[in-house]
């Protein structure tokens, strides 16, 4: 009895053990994952980088990224990553064309690396530019603006963040390769950037430089 209870609470544990992810990001060739114990991993693809782990060689397992154990959100993009920290700092890696790491270069990064010195960081999504969310509702951009889709009125190429828009009820944000959507805390949708197949829903192929409200929805 002693001994089926034993390799009861030895196999448990195994099982315990192996049941520690939180959360997952993937996107296209890699991935990431949130252990319980703040502890981040990734695996898969890592030809600019996007694994983190100093390295430009393929994973095929997943491995510790850092002896880190604040990570809290992650976010998996072509070709890139982006993490924030309990204490709301910005890290990233992978590829830089563009700008769209906020390192201030164009350079790819096979280390995370701290974006700027703010600590209210909320949520990060990327295409060929990138635009992110901060605690306190602002919206901020950088990298690639081609088409329009960092909302700053000009086609240009940004380096660092930014902050796109003076309003603070942002809620929600995803970014297309080229363009970018948004919700705000009054349920209506936003959309800027590439416009040619439509993909932003204003009844145009027109690109826009600047957010356009699509429709009258508030839902």
């Amino acid at each position: 009895m002693k001994t089926a209870l034993s390799i009861f609470v030895f196999l448990f544990s195994l099982f315990t053990n192996a049941q520690c992810f939180q959360s997952v990001s993937t996107h296209y060739q890699h991935s990431l994952a949130l252990k319980i114990d703040g502890t981040l991993w990734s695996w898969g693809s890592n030809t600019y980088g996007e694994l983190g782990n100093g390295s430009t060689y393929t994973s095929y397992l997943p491995q510790k990224i850092s002896n880190d154990t604040d990570w809290a959100k992650i976010s998996a993009q072509s070709s890139a990553t982006f993490v924030i920290k309990n204490n709301g700092t910005l890290w990233a890696c992978g590829a830089g064309v563009g700008g769209r790491l906020g390192t201030g270069n164009q350079s790819n990064v096979n280390v995370l690396t701290q974006i700027g010195v703010d600590n209210d960081w909320n949520f990060v999504t990327s295409g060929a530019g990138t635009i992110a969310l901060k605690t306190n509702g602002t919206l901020w951009g950088w990298g690639s603006n081609v088409f329009g889709q960092l909302n700053l009125g000009i086609a240009s190429v940004q380096l660092t963040p930014i902050q796109i828009s003076t309003e603070t009820n942002w809620l929600k944000i995803v970014s297309g390769s080229n363009f970018s959507l948004a919700i705000k805390t009054d349920g209506t949708l936003w959309a800027c950037g590439l416009n040619d197949k439509s993909q932003l829903g204003d009844g145009t192929i027109t690109n826009r430089f600047n957010f356009v409200q699509i429709g009258t929805d508030t839902n």
